[in-house]
């Protein structure tokens, strides 16, 4: 089955951002408030370049460092680490994971306008409707239109804005695809998971799943 863009480019930044972190070794850990509050810096080997520093407080897991800063919203009682594995746990980026760091980090800072995606998108629904149009033979003139206007929209995704205001100014408006979100999660979302990933990995290997600080209040 011939995957969507969406799926080859999550598949791709998937990979890429474990693979930036393959290497990282532990290089501080910081503890207070009885195992509730953690800080916790990896770098590869002999370099600062890349380095990540995480942040496991009340309220909020925060990565930043040499990639752009994202932060997880956490709103309950845990221990730093447990906070940790909370998301790390999660073996991809999928939607309740992006929701968490669309709370934390704002909608704004972590999204964005992807031309190339948009297009994919549009020529698939299109394809899609002319599909549906094939099926119900009555009447396909409304997925012709609609397909029709899909494959307009193609030139006009380079400027966000300009795609937004076409959609408004054609047919598809009437069903809502004006409003719909056309939005890619930022890179850096993907590279926060896989350093948290990747530091929750050092602390077992380190302490063992149980015993290392951080896993339980005193």
């Amino acid at each position: 089955m011939t995957r969507t863009a969406d799926e080859l480019r999550h598949a791709h930044l998937t990979w890429q951002a474990a693979e930036a972190f393959a290497d990282h070794e532990l290089r501080s850990e910081t503890y207070w408030a009885d195992g509730y509050g953690a800080q916790w810096t990896i770098g590869r080997p002999g370099t600062n370049i890349f380095l990540a520093q995480i942040v496991s407080a009340l309220g909020a897991l925060v990565v930043h460092g040499d990639i752009d800063f994202v932060r997880f919203a956490y709103h309950g009682s845990a221990t730093a680490y447990q906070r940790l594995s909370w998301m790390a746990t999660r073996q991809e980026i999928d939607s309740y994971v992006a929701e968490k760091a669309r709370i934390g980090s704002g909608r704004r800072s972590i999204e964005t306008h992807d031309p190339d995606i948009v297009k994919a998108r549009l020529l698939e629904l299109a394809a899609q409707d002319d599909r549906e149009a094939a099926t119900f033979g009555e009447d396909p003139e409304p997925y012709l239109e609609r397909a029709r206007v899909f494959r307009e929209a193609v030139d006009h995704v380079d400027s966000e804005w300009e795609f937004k205001n076409f959609l408004w100014d054609s047919s598809l408006h009437t069903d809502d695809w004006a409003e719909h979100d056309w939005t890619v999660l930022e890179p850096q979302v993907y590279y926060a998971h896989a350093a948290l990933q990747r530091a929750r990995f050092l602390l077992n290997a380190k302490y063992g799943p149980t015993e290392h600080p951080g896993i339980q209040a005193a």
